[in-house]
């Protein structure tokens, strides 16, 4: 679970070799119900977005940073647990 400015979020990956095959929001805590809204626009664009670039080295979404920054650390936290590049 990664605090950021806002609340609490945690992602799980799913790898397969050194392929990332999946993103889930395992965990998110909002302070207030605007960034639980701004969480649920964001989230998915990340996840396309690091699918297609098979790491954790995507844009960050405008209007969104630490949002964006949690959800990103959570991925590359976890891939550097499970060893992956």
């Amino acid at each position: 679970m990664e605090n950021y400015g806002y609340g609490q979020l945690a992602v799980r990956v799913t790898v397969a070799g050194t392929k990332i095959t999946g993103l889930s929001t395992v965990g998110l805590q909002t302070a207030e119900s605007y960034s639980q809204q701004l969480a649920a626009q964001v989230i998915p664009m990340l996840h396309t977005e690091v699918l297609t670039a098979q790491n954790a080295q995507v844009n960050s979404v405008s209007g969104a940073t630490y949002t964006t920054q949690a959800y990103l650390y959570s991925i590359q936290s976890a891939l550097d647990k499970l060893h992956v590049k």
